[in-house]
Parts: C-alpha cells; structure tokens; sequence
C-alpha cells in the first residue's frame, strides 16, 4: 500500500469510530430519557399526566427539587403540551426537559449577576466607609 493513501485509510477508520461512539452516545441518551419518563408515568400509558408529574415532584424520597424548580418544570410541561390534550408524549416530555434547562441556566446566570453586583456595592460601601 503506498504511503499517501494510509493517511487517507486512518482518517475513513477515524470517521467510522467518531459516527459509533456519536452513535453510541444517542442510544444512551435515549434510554436515560426513557428512564426518566417512566418515573413520572405511573400509570404507564405512555404518557405523562399533570397529576402524575406533580406526585412524582411531591412525594416524600421522590425528588430534590426546590419549590421554584417544580413550578418552572409545571410551566413547561403546559408550554410543551403542544396539542393540548393535558398530557406529554415522550418527545414533548423531552422539549419539557430542555425548557427547565434553560430556566435554571437563566436564573443560574441571573444570580451569579446579581451575586456579582452585590459584591461590587458592598466593596464601594466598604470603601465610602474608610473615607468618612
């Protein structure tokens, strides 16, 4: 085999790996996705009602979320409800999950903001205070 065309061989076999492990990395984001669903349908008919979201937020040793954190996850599921039949399927379960994301990204950054301001104020209040 020439020498120029091992490269070319290396890069196709690179390519065949990284499309596995992308592959792979799918499936396992799948299943956890499926998992979760699960928890939140309990009557396991392949939907997620608002009363089965709200025992599974609830209930005692179910989930860790704060107060907030429930109400952005209630806000989302009714956005996601995409025809409004009052429950999700997996896929608007999914979109849901994104939602609440996002809110805690946003909130996350508004805080580390106003964590950011307040520390600057106090630095000036702190300052004002060794001139007076």
């Amino acid at each position: 085999m020439p020498p120029r065309s091992q490269p070319i061989l290396q890069k196709k076999k690179s390519e065949k790996a990284a499309e596995r492990d992308n592959s792979q990395a799918v499936k396992e984001s799948r299943q956890r996705l499926l998992a979760a669903f699960d928890v939140f349908d309990l009557d396991q008919d392949g939907f997620i009602e608002e009363d089965e979201l709200i025992n599974v937020l609830v209930r005692p040793g179910g989930s860790a979320l704060s107060k907030d954190d429930a109400k952005d996850f209630l806000s989302c599921f009714r956005s996601c409800d995409r025809n409004g039949d009052g429950k999700l399927s997996i896929d608007e379960f999914a979109t849901a999950l994104s939602c609440v994301k996002d809110i805690q990204k946003h909130r996350t950054a508004n805080k580390a903001k106003t964590d950011e301001a307040a520390a600057r104020f106090k630095k000036q209040m702190q300052e004002c205070a060794e001139f007076a």
